[in-house]
């Protein structure tokens, strides 16, 4: 297979992981919009009120959990199937941490279930620390590198490589 070309890409660094998740969007749509992808809003910023027992109700909340929103599901799905020498790989999940975010117990259960079960599923961190052949700071260093992995069929299942930190 040809070799995947990380395309550079000029940005601010992103102060959350509201902006890290965008910049990667808006790569992924100026560089590779024939993939098809998308995010899994999961709601966890969704607003919600107390009741008079102290009870914390989101009616949006409950209402996505009756249409099937799920703990730990990650927050982007890349739509690409590649063949490896070891099978096929049915696409990409990811979840995305910034700062010295971690994984919470939920997401690390579901990253296990999508790779049993055929999928790439990995945690991606901001990395403001990694600069360009330019010098200067690239925050989507470690997804271009793991984007261009997939695609080229370089990930696989077995190995410990799926959490880039």
């Amino acid at each position: 297979m040809a070799k995947v070309e990380i395309k550079p890409y000029t940005c601010i660094p992103p102060v959350n992981e509201h902006q890290f998740q965008t910049l990667v969007t808006n790569y992924l749509d100026e560089f590779y919009s024939d993939l098809i992808f998308f995010a899994i809003p999961n709601g966890a910023k969704l607003p919600s009120r107390t009741n008079k027992k102290g009870v914390r109700v989101c009616r949006e909340g409950n209402k996505l959990k009756k249409e099937g929103m799920k703990k730990g599901v990650s927050d982007y799905f890349i739509a690409h199937p590649v063949m490896t020498e070891n099978g096929f790989l049915h696409g990409l999940f990811i979840e995305f941490k910034f700062d010295k975010n971690k994984p919470q117990k939920e997401q690390i259960e579901f990253i296990a279930r999508a790779k049993n079960v055929g999928y790439v599923s990995v945690v991606v961190y901001n990395n403001e620390e990694i600069a360009n052949e330019r010098g200067a700071i690239d925050p989507l260093h470690y997804f271009k590198v793991l984007l261009r992995s997939y695609l080229e069929s370089e990930i696989r299942p077995d190995k410990k490589v799926q959490i880039l930190n």
